[in-house]
Formats: structure tokens, sequence, C-alpha cells
């Protein structure tokens, strides 16, 4: 049933990757699915390319994303999954365009995202994780 799964990952946010591994696992392994892993850099406003600029500092979206992708090895090698059924996406943008873009791109039959305990402004679910639910043309499951 779920032969594509997609499973955004926020580097920055463990306590959420936790929950989700046991999940991503069970459904991976009883279905024999093919996980991909994205991982969206946020696209840097203008403003903030001529600040670093200023600083010195070289901007090379290159070089963010072998780091991006280096950071992302490390989480997916906590699952438990074999290595020709994973693949890992790193993009630029919007969070929720570009996981929408990529469950298009490789045909997802489930998103699974995590989402943390969110503000009242964004209700039950976190604001990217209840955009994704709005928008998907697929099946989602919001991991807590």
């Amino acid at each position: 049933m779920y032969k594509n799964i997609l499973v955004p990952i926020d580097i920055d946010e463990d306590n959420l990757m936790n929950k989700a591994i046991p999940l991503v696992e069970d459904i991976a392994k009883n279905e024999d699915s093919y996980v991909h892993f994205l991982y969206v850099l946020p696209k840097l406003p203008q403003s903030s390319y001529y600040r670093l600029v200023m600083n010195g500092d070289q901007l090379d979206q290159g070089c963010l994303k072998t780091s991006a992708e280096t950071e992302v090895k490390k989480i997916i090698e906590r699952f438990d999954l074999p290595d020709d059924r994973v693949d890992t996406h790193i993009c630029i943008g919007k969070p929720r365009d570009a996981i929408l873009q990529v469950a298009d791109e490789i045909d997802a039959d489930l998103i699974i995202i995590s989402s943390r305990n969110p503000e009242i402004d964004v209700y039950h679910l976190g604001s990217t994780a209840a955009d994704i639910t709005r928008y998907a043309k697929r099946s989602v499951m919001v991991v807590r």
C-alpha cells in the first residue's frame, strides 16, 4: 500500500525525529517501502546575503547543502532501514512547497511528518504539518 514514503526532517528538532523513527521503521518494513528523507534549507532573504557578504562570510549554497546532507545522514543512520531502500533529498525554499513538490516528484503514497506542540495560533498542529495536511494530494500521517 505504501511503496514510497516521504519523511521530511528538521535537523534542529531531534525530539520530533525520535518520535517518528519507530513508526517509519514499522511501516517501511511491513510494506517493503522505499523511504525518501527530505530536508529543506530555508531560502535566505536578499538582505541576509548582503549581511553575510559584508561580514566577510562566503555564502555558498553548495556548501550549505553539503553540510545539511552530512547532518541528515547522521539522522538517517538512527533508522533501522536497508540502505538500498533509502534516498535523501535536500531542497532550498519554503518547507511546505518543497515537501509537496518532492512528494509529487517521487509519487509518494504517504508523507510522515512530525509536529511539535504548537502555539495556540495554529491550534492543533504545527504550521508546516497543518499546511501539509491541508494541501497534500496524498495520505499524510502526523506524528506527535
